[in-house]
C-alpha cells in the first residue's frame, strides 16, 4: 500500500452520523492506512480514495451547525491541501408540486434566483404582525462544485448516470450484500407514505445488463432508481418534525430539505451540501431508511467526484495566507478544544 502524507488529500467528507459516515467509505475505490493527527485535531478520520481525489471522511456523531464546524476546521488544519468539503447525509424532504420528492431521493444545494442554495432558517426577526424574515446570508456553493453538478447533469441527460450501478453493483471493499446488510436496502414502496399512493410508479433502470444477467428477484429488483433533486435546503438548529412547519419552510423560502448542519459550513469553506431523504419532516416513523437514503446520498457525492476536475495541490509551507486567518478565526469562535 502506498504511503500517504497530510498533504496528499484534497477533499474533505462530513458526516454527521455514523451511518452517514459508513455509506460513506463503501463509496471508496481504494482505502488508506491512518496517519496521527496534528496537535489538537479530535477528529477521527477514515482515509481513501475516490477516482483521482484522496478523500478524507470525518464523522462528528452528533448533529447541529457548530459541531460540523468543528470538524471541518480541525479538518482544514490538519489537511492543508483540502479544496473542497463535501457535507454528506440524511434530511427531510419537502415534497411539493415543483419537487416529488419520496424516500430514498438525493437533494443537492444549487443557487436559484437570488438564494445561493441554503438559507439559515432559524435566525431572523419576527415583526409586529408576527411575521418571521431570516437575517444576514450564506455563501454559494464552491463555483468548482457547482461546475461539477453542470457535469453530472450531463451524464444524466445522457442516461449515462453511475447512481443506479453504485447503489445496486457497487465493487468497492466493503459489501452491501448479504446478511446484515439489510440496512442499506431500498425500504419498499409500501413503507414510503407519500410514494405508496402514487398513480405512476417510478421506473427502475430496465437498460441494465448486470441487474438482467444475475437475475435479481424480489422488492429490490423492482427498486425505482432515486430521483436527485436540485435546489434549496433549509439549514437549522431546530429538528424539524412537524408537517405545518416544514411546509411553512418550502413556502417561505422555496426549499425542498430540511437540515441541522449546513448552516454552520456555508461561510467558511468551499462546500455544497448532500442530502438523502430519510423522511418528511414530518413526525413520521421512517427510521429505517437512514441507511439507504445515506447510501443514496453517498453515491450521489461519488459521482460527483468522479467529474470533478482535479486541482493541483498548492504549497502549503506558508502559514500566513487568509485562509489560515479564517481558521484561526474558527478556532477560537468555536473552541475545539
Amino acid at each position: 500500500m502506498a504511503s500517504y502524507t497530510h498533504d496528499d488529500y484534497v477533499i474533505g467528507w462530513i458526516s454527521a452520523l455514523p451511518i452517514e459516515s459508513a455509506a460513506a467509505v463503501i463509496m471508496l475505490d481504494e482505502e488508506h492506512a491512518s496517519i496521527p493527527n496534528i496537535q489538537g485535531d479530535k477528529n477521527c478520520y477514515y482515509l481513501g480514495r475516490i477516482g483521482p481525489h484522496n478523500v478524507v471522511i470525518a464523522c462528528t456523531n452528533e448533529t447541529g451547525g457548530v459541531a460540523a464546524a468543528i470538524a471541518a476546521t480541525n479538518l482544514t488544519r490538519s489537511f492543508r491541501n483540502v479544496q473542497y468539503i463535501l457535507t454528506v447525509g440524511t434530511g427531510g424532504g419537502i415534497p411539493s408540486s415543483k419537487h416529488q420528492i419520496r424516500l430514498g431521493d438525493v437533494v443537492v444545494s444549487e443557487p436559484t434566483g437570488t438564494c445561493p442554495g441554503v438559507v439559515h432558517s432559524d435566525v431572523g426577526v419576527w415583526d409586529e404582525n408576527g411575521r418571521f424574515t431570516t437575517t444576514g446570508s450564506l455563501n454559494r456553493p464552491a463555483m468548482g462544485l457547482l461546475r461539477a453538478i453542470g457535469a453530472v447533469k450531463r451524464e444524466e441527460i445522457h442516461v449515462r448516470s453511475m447512481i443506479h450501478s453504485l447503489l445496486k453493483h457497487h465493487k468497492g471493499g466493503v459489501s452491501i450484500d448479504g446478511p446484515g446488510t439489510e440496512i442499506w436496502k431500498y425500504q419498499g414502496r409500501e413503507n414510503d407514505p407519500i410514494y405508496k399512493q402514487d398513480a405512476m410508479l417510478r421506473q427502475t433502470n430496465q437498460d441494465c445488463t448486470e441487474c438482467r444477467g444475475r437475475g435479481q428477484q424480489g422488492p429490490e429488483a423492482h427498486a425505482p432508481d432515486p430521483r436527485i433533486h436540485y435546489g434549496i435546503i433549509a439549514s437549522g438548529v431546530q429538528v424539524i418534525n412537524n408537517r405545518g412547519r416544514r411546509d411553512k419552510l418550502g413556502q417561505q423560502f422555496g426549499a425542498c430539505c430540511v437540515e441541522t448542519e449546513a448552516f454552520g459550513l456555508m461561510n467558511y469553506f468551499p462546500c455544497l451540501v448532500i442530502r438523502g431523504i430519510s423522511s418528511y419532516a414530518d413526525g413520521g416513523k421512517n427510521g429505517d431508511w437512514k441507511g439507504y437514503a445515506s447510501l443514496t446520498a453517498a453515491a450521489y457525492a461519488k459521482e460527483l467526484l468522479l467529474q470533478l476536475v482535479p486541482v493541483e495541490m498548492e504549497d502549503t509551507s506558508k502559514g500566513d495566507s487568509q485562509s489560515d486567518l479564517e481558521q484561526s478565526y474558527l478556532v477560537t469562535s468555536y473552541d475545539t478544544a
